[in-house]
């Protein structure tokens, strides 16, 4: 009974953000976190890290938060992505979310706030989740669209463990 409480309590602190009034969510969900290999030719070896929560408020809004970590093979400093989600809708068990980051450390290329990230995440259960990201900086730039499905190669793709509420 004990360990259901802390699960139940660890649970609702998702849902409760600043500035939130403590009401239960009531609206669309998705979060959880994967890993990825870098399907970038010139990345051999790196490992994509993504952690993802967004929601649908009641009054429709969004609130939402990603976080991205690229780590070499190499041990250097791993690019580090954050942002917050502008676009977040559910189709059944798949999840598409949208942002904007806002903090960014890319070894040997800067700082890329203000660039856009697609995300798509697949519920599938036991049997192993999948995410998708596509970045709208290198190495191709190209225009990445609110909650648009992640399509311009190369898109990040693995795995992980996600949950997606409609």
């Amino acid at each position: 009974m004990k360990r259901a409480l802390v699960c139940a309590a660890a649970c609702g602190a998702l849902f409760v953000g600043p500035g939130s009034t403590g009401a239960a969510a009531t609206g669309s969900f998705v979060t959880g976190s994967g890993r990825a290999p870098s399907p970038v030719p010139i990345e051999v070896g790196r490992t994509v890290e993504l952690e993802l929560t967004a929601r649908t408020l009641p009054d429709g809004s969004v609130q939402g938060h990603f976080n991205t970590h690229n780590f070499p093979a190499t041990g250097e400093r791993p690019a580090v992505g954050v942002g917050d989600v502008d676009c977040f809708r559910v189709s059944g068990n798949v999840a598409f979310a949208s942002g904007t980051i806002k903090g960014q450390f890319v070894p040997n290329f800067g700082n890329p706030a203000g660039e856009k990230v697609a995300i798509e995440v697949i519920d599938n259960g036991a049997a192993g989740d999948i995410f998708i990201i596509e970045v709208s900086f290198l190495p191709f730039e190209h225009p990445v669209f609110p909650c648009q499905v992640p399509t311009f190669p190369p898109a990040f793709s693995g795995a992980g463990n996600f949950i997606v509420h409609q």
